[in-house]
């Protein structure tokens, strides 16, 4: 509690940016609830910061009240948090890499590497017709063809490299690490709360006396 105050005035003196947009509703009227800011400012330069619903102050207004802008995403950090158990990191670390694997399309790659083995056994062709032939005139034209199929060999082996890259799925265990960190990390810190967020929570029903919140399909 001394640390969160301590925190606050710095917090609050910054330009709001509101972390919960796009997933907090009101859980009376289901609309969007947004960021709003106080015009009152305290004496020690503090500005009030809100998310309200959207439906609130309308002709057919809403009854949610506003909710404090920190107090609310602090919580709603700490239920994340609460997510990186051992156990469901784990748990988490298998659905990931079983989702990246089934909409891994690597049909680009297949159809570069029959292009590739078509080639290579064309130049091993070409190859084992120049060592037969005694001819100037067809071995002139044995390495001009030659020349183009180790052009060709270069360019696909360098698009196959670049669809590779484009494919690559992390193991278990990297996932494993990643989410590992990612349970250490510093809760005051912007980018990590935005992190847990995005990750972690799908939408946040509020009401004035409690809150629903419907973390993503890993759960």
């Amino acid at each position: 509690k001394m640390l969160a105050n301590k925190k606050a005035p710095a917090r609050a003196r910054a330009k709001a940016e509101y972390i919960l947009s796009g997933k907090l509703f009101c859980g009376y009227c289901k609309e969007k609830m947004v960021g709003h800011s106080s015009n009152q400012i305290s004496k020690k330069g503090v500005i009030f910061n809100y998310y309200k619903c959207k439906n609130a102050g309308k002709a057919k207004s809403c009854k949610k009240k506003m909710a404090h802008k920190d107090y609310i995403e602090d919580i709603i950090i700490n239920e994340c948090r609460k997510l990186l158990t051992p156990q469901n990191i784990r748990r988490i670390a298998k659905e990931v890499v079983k989702i990246a694997l089934s909409m891994d399309d690597r049909s680009e790659i297949k159809r570069l590497e029959s292009l590739l083995q078509k080639a290579e056994e064309g130049k091993r062709n070409q190859m084992a017709s120049l060592r037969v032939c005694k001819d100037d005139a067809i071995r002139e034209m044995i390495f001009a063809d030659l020349g183009k199929i180790g052009e060709e060999i270069k360019a696909l082996e360098k698009q196959l490299e670049v669809e590779n890259a484009r494919h690559y799925v992390m193991t278990e265990q990297q996932v494993i690490s990643h989410l590992t960190n990612l349970s250490k990390g510093d809760i005051h810190d912007l980018t990590y709360r935005k992190s847990l967020i995005r990750l972690f929570v799908n939408k946040i029903y509020l009401y004035d006396d409690k809150f629903t919140i419907t973390f993503t399909e890993y759960f």
